[in-house]
C-alpha cells in the first residue's frame, strides 16, 4: 500500500533527523527547509487564515483534502506508536512524534521521484 510506503519513509526520515550530527544524512537533512519555511511556501501547511481568504478556489479545496488525510495519517501513527510494547517495533518510532513526522512526511512527499513505473 502507498500509504504505508509513505509513512515508513517518513518515520525513517524523522529518525535520522533525530539523529543529529551522528546521521549519515545529517549533512543533507540540514539543507532541507525547515518548518517555518514550508509555513510559508507549502500548501499542505495553509493555515486557517489563509483557507478563509482563499477557500473558493480549487488549490485550496485540495488542501484540506490533504490536511484531512494528514488527521487520518496522525490517528494511525498515534495508534501505531501505541501498540509498540504490545507487538514490538522499531526503537527509532519510540522517539518520534507527529511534528517531526508531518515535517518527514513534507520532505518524502515533495523530494522523492519514481525511478522505475513499478515504484509508487
Amino acid at each position: 500500500n502507498s500509504t504505508l510506503a509513505l509513512i515508513k519513509l517518513a518515520v525513517a526520515i524523522a529518525a535520522e533527523i533525530q539523529k543529529g550530527n551522528r546521521s549519515w544524512y545529517d549533512t543533507y537533512l540540514r539543507q532541507l527547509p525547515n518548518r517555518q519555511d514550508l509555513n510559508q511556501t507549502y500548501p499542505h501547511f495553509a493555515g486557517a487564515a489563509i483557507i478563509d481568504d482563499f477557500g473558493v478556489l480549487p488549490l485550496i479545496q485540495l488542501v484540506q483534502h490533504m490536511q484531512m488525510f494528514d488527521l487520518k495519517l496522525q490517528r494511525c501513527f498515534e495508534a501505531w506508536k501505541g501498540n509498540l510494547s504490545m507487538w514490538g517495533g522499531e526503537l527509532a518510532l519510540v522517539h518520534v512524534e507527529w511534528t517531526h513526522l508531518h515535517l518527514a512526511l513534507a520532505y518524502a512527499r515533495t523530494r522523492r521521484r519514481s525511478m522505475a513505473s513499478t515504484y509508487a
